[in-house]
């Protein structure tokens, strides 16, 4: 059975730090309700000095003891029914807050959660076990270097509350005594969480406008089944994609500087708009993302994964940046569905002063010519792809390896593109035309049954040219052909099945020999003596030249699928 102590941190303990002072936790709990005092948020973190909170009840350096209260007081639930305790005035806690303090204004709303119209700040206060739930508070609810613990399998809960915004900040180094913290079924306007919250930190089952975290350290930082909304009224259009100026206003997810074991993200819904981010910085041995919904764009940049990597099922309605992004040696799972024409990198320093407004809140797709400007965003992209062509690669995906590579090829023909418009220098001119080639021919390299289908078009259309001239392989079959349709035409023959049949061979055979020798000029780069007349003598050698050409480039693309 859940201990509910309302709004709480209870101290179970009875080794009391002297430089503490201790807190009935019944006036404790009064004092959430009912102060309102000046607050200075920049004594504890710029964050707060953000959000704008200026009153609320303060808690400094101080132990939260149970008082008068019991264990079994702080046991409370409806025998037989499941789920989150529901607090009516006839709970043991709200029984003792009304006896101790008769003008304490208790609230409670239809749901249960008890409501508390304040902002509270707890400042390094020392306890061993807290279990908020089913809470309702209008305001912030921030716990800043709480330590102490007592318990090393300490576990902390935010359970089921509706809270306007829920702040956790520990620099107090709590890895080494392994607490849990779990943030659980709550709706929340903002979330923030910060430093060694943990040995686990879940994140499960809320509703979240926006989430920040920056330096959370945890063997095990999971953040599943939720689903995040965003706040549109704030977001702002940017006049660069320069990543240093994503703020807030953008962000529904930011993950910054985590460090775990193990970090999850998966199983969630972020309902945002065209500008909204969903960011992380993350340096794990797994680092997971999977099953997710994501409307908007998302950023896994200058992350880590140090044995295992994985990226399936995600759905991302923006684009995805994972540039800098170290992926394992030892194992990587990616889905290429997922990221399939939607990589993109972003634009340096540099190019911001360049660019300024000419593209506002534009990724790097590379694609544009004031883009193509950033040489240092489109070499962070191409190594991207790259990456990416590699994992597949060893992983024995060939569709996969062959459709990045292209892609990645794609990108360096339009760098070839814009190298030529800055220089016009006519080498810069047959490398991005020959890289628009491979691309048709053979999807840059990568589809060999492609090029056998072009060369089979160009076969036929030049087949069809040579139809209209002699040819030394074909002295019958036109004059027949021609003679046969003259006494078709001719009215006073009569037209028998014999002579249509005589039009029809005579044509199957005129096309036979115009293929034959379209084949044979196509395969043979010269002739000891060319077999037509007139111009087609020199379109056999052209298309002589081109079939040498073509059938090399073939057999490239041929070889580099065999040796995949």
């Amino acid at each position: 059975m859940r201990i509910s102590l309302l709004i709480g941190l209870i101290l179970l303990s009875t080794n009391v730090l002297s430089q503490k002072k201790q807190i009935d936790f019944v006036d404790f709990l009064y004092e959430c309700i009912t102060n309102k005092q000046s607050i200075d948020p920049s004594d504890y973190t710029g964050y707060l000095d953000e959000l704008g909170i200026i009153e609320g009840y303060t808690l400094e350096e101080a132990e939260i003891v149970l008082g008068d209260l019991n264990w079994t007081d702080l046991t409370f639930d409806e025998e037989g029914k499941e789920g989150y305790v529901k607090y009516t005035l006839e709970h043991p806690i709200l029984r003792a807050l009304k006896k101790k303090h008769p003008d304490a204004p208790i609230e409670i709303n239809e749901e249960g959660r008890l409501i508390i119209r304040n902002n509270i700040l707890l400042y390094e206060v020392s306890f061993e076990y807290f279990d908020f739930e089913n809470l309702h508070i209008e305001g912030l609810l921030g716990i800043i270097d709480y330590s102490d613990w007592k318990d090393e399998d300490y576990i902390a809960y935010i359970l089921n509350c509706d809270i306007d915004h829920l702040f956790l900040q520990n620099d107090q180094g709590l890895l080494a005594k392994k607490p849990e913290l779990y943030v659980n079924d709550n709706t929340l306007n903002k979330l923030f969480l910060g430093g060694p919250l943990g040995r686990i930190v879940f994140v499960d089952d809320n509703k979240i406008n926006r989430f920040i975290s920056r330096s959370v350290h945890a063997d095990n930082f999971s953040i599943h089944y939720n689903t995040f909304f965003g706040i549109e009224e704030e977001l702002v259009r940017l006049d660069s994609n320069f990543l240093d100026n994503f703020g807030q206003n953008q962000h529904i997810v930011r993950i910054r500087s985590a460090k775990s074991e193990i970090f999850h993200f998966g199983y969630n819904e972020v309902n945002g708009s065209n500008e909204s981010l969903v960011s992380f910085q993350v340096t794990s041995d797994e680092l997971n993302f999977h099953d997710n919904k994501i409307k908007g764009s998302l950023l896994i940049n200058y992350s880590k994964a140090a044995d295992r990597f994985y990226f399936t099922n995600t759905k991302v309605s923006g684009v995805v940046g994972i540039h800098e992004l170290i992926f394992s040696e030892t194992y990587n799972a990616v889905d290429w569905n997922d990221l399939n024409g939607k990589l993109v990198s972003l634009s340096t320093e540099a190019a911001l002063e360049r660019f300024q407004d000419e593209f506002p809140y534009d990724f790097s797709a590379m694609q544009t010519r004031k883009q193509l400007q950033d040489t240092t965003a489109s070499d962070q992209l191409i190594r991207t792809y790259y990456n990416l062509y590699r994992i597949y690669k060893e992983n024995g995906n060939l569709r996969y390896a062959n459709s990045s590579y292209s892609q990645m090829k794609d990108l360096e023909t339009n760098r070839l593109r814009y190298f030529y418009e800055e220089s016009g220098d006519i080498k810069s001119w047959f490398r991005w035309k020959l890289g628009q080639l491979l691309k048709f021919y053979t999807d840059n390299g990568t589809d060999p049954a492609r090029s056998l289908q072009v060369s089979a078009y160009l076969i036929l259309i030049f087949a069809v040219f040579y139809m209209f001239f002699p040819s030394d392989w074909d002295t019958k079959s036109k004059k027949q052909l021609v003679d046969n349709l003259k006494a078709f035409f001719d009215k006073s023959v009569k037209t028998t099945h014999m002579s249509v049949l005589a039009i029809f061979s005579a044509l199957t055979m005129t096309i036979l020999n115009a293929i034959t020798l379209s084949i044979n000029s196509f395969v043979t780069l010269g002739f000891g003596k060319i077999p037509t007349y007139g111009l087609a003598r020199y379109v056999c050698i052209i298309q002589g030249f081109l079939g040498w050409f073509l059938l090399s480039l073939f057999t490239v693309a041929l070889i580099n699928q065999v040796l995949f």
